[in-house]
């Protein structure tokens, strides 16, 4: 895995590359878990899957 990207971390929002917004439950070394909003089941994902077709949205503040 690249050094220059860099690795998610729990509670973090992304956004799918479908515009769907997820929260991040638990990351591990190889997959991250997340709960899709307005889906009630956790989802998981290889690590290189997620952080391709992810992006991390900005804090709302």
């Amino acid at each position: 895995m690249s050094e220059d990207v860099p690795l998610p971390k729990v509670n973090q929002r992304y956004k799918d590359d479908h515009g769907a917004l997820v929260t991040l439950t638990s990351v591990e070394e190889t997959r991250v878990v997340f709960m899709q909003d307005g889906y009630p089941h956790p989802c998981m994902r290889p690590m290189y899957n997620f952080l391709g077709k992810f992006k991390p949205e900005p804090r709302e503040e």
